[in-house]
């Protein structure tokens, strides 16, 4: 394999993405294990949310505004988990040199200069990575790493709009939200995976492109730490309601041709 660094073998590379960052991060680890994959054990988020990779690349930053964004953004509680303040130091000076002439190649070294030694010091092969933003700027992933493989997680959709209702309403034991908030929750799920499915399969000019279906794999999961399901504390109206309204909305993701809604419909009808 190539070589992301001097003295450093490229690691194979796997993003993992979902709504449910929760979720993802759980299905990341199962990837690990028994694979040739170590899992980072911190989302990095500058290859792939805003003041990251996209926007430096895309120039809406600079290369001093990425170099601030490093330190006031990325490295607390982030790459101070997988490389020293030398190590990081020593990788900027490398990007600063590099960019000028070759701005993918020195954010791709970049990435793995950091990201290598994680899966030598595992003696693993490969790296999972499972940042919020893998899969909604997955072209600018799919542009640095031409080869990496990409993983959505996500389940039913009723189950993930009652999980972030919960987080927003507090204790479990305060009084259960009715069928709008469900519904509004709902609503939001499914914007987000049509943004997620406009980064993974693009369309241009009547063109389309991306990582769907070659190397994107989408993984149906059930459960979740909330307590009980999205039917908890709805009357049996209000349950009707939303089973109506959910079917309506992954109608209208399979009419749009969004990747995962197959997956989705077979859940909701099985």
């Amino acid at each position: 394999m190539a070589n992301g660094s001097a003295g450093a073998t490229e690691p194979e590379l796997a993003f993992v993405g979902g709504v449910e960052h929760d979720m993802v991060a759980a299905a990341a680890r199962t990837v690990e294990e028994p694979s040739e994959f170590a899992v980072l054990p911190v989302e990095l988020g500058f290859h792939c949310q805003r003041r990251g990779f996209p926007d430096l690349l895309e120039g809406r930053m600079t290369l001093s505004a990425f170099r601030t964004a490093m330190g006031e953004r990325w490295w607390p509680d982030r790459v101070e988990r997988i490389a020293t303040a030398q190590q990081l130091a020593s990788a900027l000076e490398r990007l600063d040199a590099a960019y000028p002439t070759d701005p993918v190649g020195a954010c791709r070294s970049f990435f793995l200069e950091l990201a290598t030694p994680v899966a030598e010091r595992a003696g693993r092969g490969g790296v999972v990575e499972h940042s919020q933003g893998t899969l909604v700027n997955a072209p600018t992933l799919d542009r640095l790493f031409a080869g990496a493989r990409f993983l959505h997680v996500l389940r039913d959709g009723r189950e993930a709009a009652a999980a972030r209702v919960a987080a927003a309403e507090g204790p479990p034991d305060e009084r259960p939200p009715g069928a709008h908030a469900l519904l509004d929750a709902i609503e939001w799920w499914a914007e987000e995976l049509r943004r997620i499915d406009a980064g993974v399969r693009v369309r241009e000019d009547g063109a389309e492109y991306g990582v769907w279906p070659d190397r994107l794999r989408v993984m149906l999961v059930s459960g979740g730490a909330e307590q009980g399901s999205w039917e908890h504390g709805l009357s049996t109206r209000e349950r009707r309601r939303v089973r109506r309204r959910y079917r309506r909305i992954l109608g209208d993701l399979s009419e749009a041709g969004v990747h995962c809604a197959p997956e989705l419909m077979d859940a909701y009808e099985s």
